[in-house]
């Protein structure tokens, strides 16, 4: 099977908001969350053809926002394509940057939805990570692939954790490895990431290896339908997204 990326390297906006700014009165996650065991089945969203995987992913959770909040929303496969055509021409090399889509996002509708706000995760911390899928009902996530997924007949059937023969950490990355995933649920084990089609896990080692941007991304639909619980400064979040628009953009790569 063929599979394509189609992120960018990193790119980083100073006025970008900070998620551990609006949680500092959570308590522990729960356990364990599936929002994803709402959805009745993930589309490929052309990431077979193109590199297109971050307007996948937002499709990805609108359908995982939607069937959560009563009645599930499918983007249709031009929706997503006319999505990634805002920023790229189609093709299999193509990639767009994560912070670019949500920007957009924020400010223009993707399959009739449009998101309220986003907010930065601290790399390498899974319990921030677990309390923004908790309580957004998922995550835009960035990972920088490692070789023996690139370099597998079928990335699909390749188990997302650290390789048996142990993990070089950065130096195992793969140099084009950038992909994005919908994260809609974990438990012990990990997260659970939906991609190319499938729902599947990755280790929180493997998190912790490969992630280098990750997103709480804010849905109207989530958050109207009361989904969301005590604990979030939500007033202060969308406060400060007004705030930020007002402020000349500052960005640089890493």
């Amino acid at each position: 099977m063929t599979l394509r990326l189609g992120k960018k390297p990193a790119v980083h906006d100073e006025r970008t908001l900070r998620f551990e700014r609006y949680a500092q009165n959570l308590g522990a996650p729960p356990a364990t969350v599936d929002y994803g065991k709402a959805v009745r089945t993930w589309p490929m969203y052309l990431n077979d053809k193109y590199a297109d995987c971050t307007a996948a992913a937002a499709g990805h959770l609108v359908q995982t926002w939607t069937a959560n909040a009563g009645r599930e929303h499918l983007p249709s496969q031009a929706d997503v394509l006319r999505f990634y055509e805002h920023f790229t021409t189609p093709g299999p090399e193509n990639a767009c940057a994560l912070l670019d889509v949500l920007k957009y996002w924020r400010t223009a509708e993707f399959a009739g939805e449009r998101i309220t706000a986003f907010a930065t995760l601290e790399l390498k911390n899974a319990h921030e990570l677990k309390h923004a899928v908790h309580l957004f009902g998922g995550c835009f996530v960035g990972l920088v692939l490692p070789k023996f997924i690139m370099d597998a007949k079928d990335g699909t059937d390749v188990a997302w954790t650290r390789h048996p023969e142990g993990s070089r950490g950065e130096r195992e990355r793969a140099p084009n490895g950038g992909h994005c995933v919908a994260v809609v649920g974990y438990d012990a084990y990990g997260a659970h990431v939906v991609t190319w089609g499938r729902a599947r896990s990755m280790t929180w080692d493997f998190y912790s290896t490969y992630a280098d941007e990750a997103y709480a991304v804010l849905s109207p639909h989530f958050l109207d339908r009361g989904k969301t619980p005590a604990g979030l400064d939500l007033a202060q979040l969308k406060h400060d997204v007004e705030a930020v628009a007002k402020v000349p953009p500052a960005r640089h790569r890493t």
